[in-house]
């Protein structure tokens, strides 16, 4: 008796010991999260494969348009979402990404996102409250979650009750506790060791949706709090969250790194051995899945609302990081009006501002700004209809969908070259404008030609597209389209001074067509040989 005493104050000692320690890593981590708050986010080394899931799996269920992937990687969108990017949950950042990608513009949509945002900004003690209950739940790669809110239908097995009486047989053999502590310790072994083989046998099979269910347990938890929470002004944020939780109030949570962190600490460890031994995984399996399957709508908006509130507390942090911001303006006119806008990648970022309410051409020398500023001209309507803000002083739009024509490249693998892949990147800009309202950018039209083709043929694209409801936006080398398209497109530049033997650029658009040049000039600063650049002078003159 004595014996058994000792062993149990062991046991209980290091339960002790491992969960203070856990208690103080956890706390630690905690503080830090909520120092970053207003900061640039230092974490941009994460699985985007498994973020962009659950927007995969929403624009296969959906009509509405989105921002395609040409337009994303034009206007390097992955590194946008990485800068704005301090969720606290997965379900927080997924969610984000997707919301990065609408392109049906949604003014009452944004009105309760603001709302939202809003109120936290008037209760920060409140948002720190919640944003300490989202990082209970955390993040986890892969966590499986977004295939199992699409297809809830696919995972079912059969006989759940020889689950259960498995799990019951490590308990029952204590039982043999009255005949002897080696009897009993023997059966505990083997049927915990049992169950552990069947525990391995199905998450070998099935450890995608196991993962799914974890991670579900997880969230039903965080919302559940979320729903208790007592804050005045809170209950009136958390309505649609309590709507959608009502099908799942009495599921069970699945076991588990109870957080749906990573199992990186001692009594993750110890979490794993209990539902291995008890098949805690396995038993709730079917009786989750029953459920999601049955209220697939509540499930949805479960998991959108708990993103949108994560997502609030991001678009809030990441208005605080920037040098300036402002909520946009919605317009019925066509066009964008705006003041001190800069492109939100830039470190050191020069403002623009400008009322460009018709198609337009914007040219200039080569290294002088038109790339990076129509990107930040599509960059900030994208963000203007997501997360309703922009960075600018101010800024005005009408909301569409943004699409782009920018950055093609050789398709080695499908054998397409540059400008095969640049006029199937114009011919989708021809048919998006057909389906409604866009905010197009093309970034040098058509250079994958020779130049009089490429005049040609820009002129009769870029007149088709002055034919539209939609704006377009387009800037070239090409001075040739300016007088071509006087009187259809207006004309802004950007331009640069001769310091010396130094080229200097202000990267401030202009109004009107470029008037210099500056390829040569560039030759000869970068010390090509004088006889070099003579004969390009020659030869430009002619």
């Amino acid at each position: 008796m004595r014996e058994n005493s000792i062993l149990i104050f062991f046991f209980v000692l290091i339960f002790a010991m491992m969960l203070f320690q856990w208690i103080r890593k956890r706390q630690k981590k905690e503080d830090d999260r909520l120092s970053a708050f207003g900061q640039a986010p230092t974490e941009l080394d994460y699985e985007l494969d498994s973020i962009e899931l659950f927007h995969h799996y929403a624009k296969e269920k959906s009509a509405e348009r989105f921002v395609d992937e040409i337009t994303w990687n034009d206007l390097n969108m992955k590194d946008v979402f990485k800068r704005i990017n301090v969720c606290a949950t997965s379900a927080g950042e997924e969610y984000l990404y997707h919301l990065l990608h609408q392109g049906e513009f949604n003014k009452e949509q944004l009105a309760v996102r603001e709302e939202l945002i809003d109120w936290f900004i008037q209760n920060s003690a409140a948002r720190v409250d919640v944003q300490k209950i989202l990082f209970g739940l955390g993040k986890q790669a892969y966590n499986g979650f977004a295939h199992s809110l699409f297809h809830t239908e696919e995972s079912h097995l059969k006989a759940p009750w020889l689950y259960a009486v498995l799990a019951v047989l490590p308990i029952l053999s204590w039982g043999l506790l009255a005949i002897s502590v080696g009897a009993a310790v023997i059966a505990f072994v083997l049927t915990g060791a049992l169950n552990a083989f069947i525990h391995f046998y199905f998450k070998m099979h099935l450890e995608k949706d196991l993962a799914s269910r974890r991670f579900f347990s997880a969230m039903l938890r965080t919302v559940k709090k979320l729903n208790q929470y007592d804050q005045s002004g809170w209950q009136k944020n958390s309505t649609a969250l309590k709507e959608a939780y009502k099908p799942f109030r009495y599921v069970r949570f699945v076991g588990g790194s109870a957080s749906a962190q990573p199992a990186a600490n001692d009594m993750a460890i110890f979490a794993d051995y209990v539902r291995m031994i008890f098949l805690v995984d396995i038993i709730k399996y079917n009786y989750v899945g029953r459920v999601m399957r049955r209220n697939q709508q509540h499930l949805r908006a479960l998991f959108e609302t708990l993103g949108e509130i994560d997502v609030a507390i991001c678009i809030l942090s990441y208005r605080e990081s920037l040098p300036h911001c402002c909520l946009p303006d919605f317009s019925d006119k066509a066009g964008m009006r705006f003041e001190g806008m800069y492109h939100p990648l830039l470190n050191n970022p020069v403002v623009n501002a400008a009322k460009i309410d018709n198609d337009s051409l914007i040219t200039g020398s080569n290294a002088s700004g038109k790339s990076t500023f129509i990107k930040a001209l599509a960059i900030n309507n994208i963000l203007a209809q997501t997360i309703h803000t922009c960075c600018a002083s101010s800024y005005e739009l009408k909301g569409g969908l943004v699409v782009t024509s920018m950055a093609m490249r050789d398709d080695i693998l499908s054998g397409e070259s540059y400008f095969i892949r640049e006029i199937k990147s114009l011919k989708r800009i021809i048919d998006d404008v057909e389906a409604g309202y866009c905010t197009c950018f093309i970034d040098e039209i058509l250079r994958g030609t020779n130049t009089r083709e490429r005049i040609a043929a820009s002129t009769a694209v870029l007149e088709s597209l002055h034919q539209t409801k939609s704006i377009c936006i387009a800037a070239s080398h090409d001075l040739e389209l300016t007088e071509i398209l006087a009187g259809q497109y207006d004309n802004y530049h950007f331009s640069e001074q001769i310091v010396g033997d130094d080229v200097v650029f202000d990267y401030t658009l202009k109004d009107g067509p470029s008037q210099t040049r500056n390829a040569i000039r560039l030759l000869e600063r970068m010390g090509f040989e004088q006889e070099i650049v003579l004969k390009a002078y020659r030869l430009a003159d002619k």
